[in-house]
Parts: C-alpha cells; sequence; structure tokens
C-alpha cells in the first residue's frame, strides 16, 4: 500500500515538472543552428546546414539525423528528395551504416550553398574559374 502511494506521488510530482519546463524543452534541437535552419526552419534545412557544416566528411545516417536535431524518420523521408537532386552521394557502408556526404562533384549548386551558408560572395567563385 505505502509503495502504491509512493508511485503516485511520483507520477505527479514528474507531470507536475514537464507543466513546468513546457513542452518545447523535450523536442529534439539540432546542435547548431545554421544558415538555412535559421532562415526556413524545416528538417531539410537542418540537413543542409549539418551537411555544409561537415562538408567533406562522411557522416552516418544516425549522425546526421542527431546532429540535425530531427528523427531518423523524418531523415528517411527527406533522403530520397535530396538524392533525387544529387545533393548528397552515399560515400560506404561502415557495418550496417549507411555513410553519406555533400556530393560536390555531380551538382555545382553545393558550391553556391556552402557560399550561403558561410557568408561568401557568389563572385569569388567565378575568380576561381
Amino acid at each position: 500500500m505505502l509503495r502504491g502511494i509512493f508511485r503516485k506521488l511520483i507520477y505527479k510530482c514528474n507531470i507536475s515538472i514537464i507543466n513546468m519546463i513546457g513542452v518545447s524543452m523535450l523536442k529534439k534541437q539540432p546542435l547548431i543552428k545554421g544558415t538555412f535552419g535559421r532562415l526556413f526552419e524545416v528538417p531539410i534545412a537542418r540537413v543542409l546546414d549539418v551537411l555544409i557544416l561537415h562538408r567533406g566528411y562522411d557522416l552516418s545516417l544516425k549522425e546526421l539525423a542527431e546532429n540535425a536535431g530531427i528523427s531518423a524518420k523524418t531523415l528517411w523521408k527527406i533522403m530520397p528528395k535530396l538524392e533525387e537532386i544529387n545533393l548528397i552521394k552515399h560515400t560506404r557502408k561502415v557495418g550496417n551504416a549507411k555513410m553519406i556526404t555533400l556530393n560536390k562533384e555531380l551538382n555545382p549548386i553545393v558550391d553556391h550553398l556552402v557560399g550561403i551558408a558561410l557568408g561568401i560572395p557568389l563572385e569569388s567563385f567565378k575568380d576561381k574559374k
């Protein structure tokens, strides 16, 4: 009987704590908000920010979802769109984890997206070519 009273008390305390901090504190948040994440606040923008920040390195899908602050299910919905426009490419497979990175070779827009995200004027890209 005493055990049941303690359970109810703990449950009520947990509910009141959740109500105090608010439900918004329980949502996933990205580690770093990049340019596109701040502008558009949609999952695909968060994924782009993480990929631009980690350009040149490959990330597993789990790492990408955690760093972007989105669920793995949402990432799986976004992946076909990013693959369709050649923004990402699969680099290798480590165990069961697929590693991906930005696709700079097949998509020239990637350089412009990196420039926008990092604040580099687009005119500087014209001088390189």
